[in-house]
């Protein structure tokens, strides 16, 4: 059975993420991961190609999906973190990214 606190933890997760306009996209890559367009992409595990489209007002392409709300994440976790310094990779604890473990 689900604690009351477990069960507000997943359906966080579990809720559909914002949309992702260029503007945001890019915010979340350069101010929250600190992250070139390349690293990112390939963090997000998709194409630099598909980054610089999410980021383009003219191409309409907006991230979905599993990519959407890994950039929910990416921008919920890095605030948690020194806004000085790039995050690591080790922010995403196993709680986070496998909520059910």
């Amino acid at each position: 059975m689900l604690s009351a606190h477990d069960l507000g933890r997943i359906k966080a997760l579990s809720s559909p993420p914002p949309t992702c306009t260029p503007e945001r996209v890019a915010q979340i890559r350069i101010k929250k991961a600190k992250m070139s367009q390349s690293v990112f992409a390939g963090f997000l595990n998709v194409t630099t190609s598909t980054v610089q489209k999410w980021e383009s007002p003219a191409s309409g392409k907006h991230p979905g999906g599993a990519a959407a709300k890994l950039l929910q994440i990416v921008e919920k976790k890095a605030l948690m973190h020194s806004q000085s310094e790039p995050w690591p990779l080790s922010a995403f604890d196993a709680s986070v990214l496998y909520p059910c473990s």
